[in-house]
């Protein structure tokens, strides 16, 4: 769960999402996929238990970054080269 917020908020960072819709939208889908994939391992099996389980996570991050977004901090830009 933890790990899917993480992942919200780094997504919504890392492309400058104003609003975390999309950011929410590709978490979920990697937390759906990666269940899903999770099928095909031995010893492993995909849940839909789990997929709600990290859907928990990644609404509570998206809720933290829309009700405080001006307030989180920044990335450093990367200097240009010449």
């Amino acid at each position: 769960m933890v790990e899917f917020g993480i992942l919200a908020f780094l997504l919504s960072k890392a492309f400058k999402f104003k609003k975390p819709d999309l950011s929410f939208l590709l978490a979920w889908s990697y937390a759906f996929t990666d269940e899903i994939h999770q099928l095909f391992v031995p010893g492993r099996g995909g849940r839909i238990s789990d997929v709600l389980i990290d859907l928990l996570g990644i609404i509570i991050a998206t809720k933290l970054i829309s009700r405080h977004s001006r307030h989180l901090p920044s990335f450093p830009r990367r200097r240009e080269s010449i």
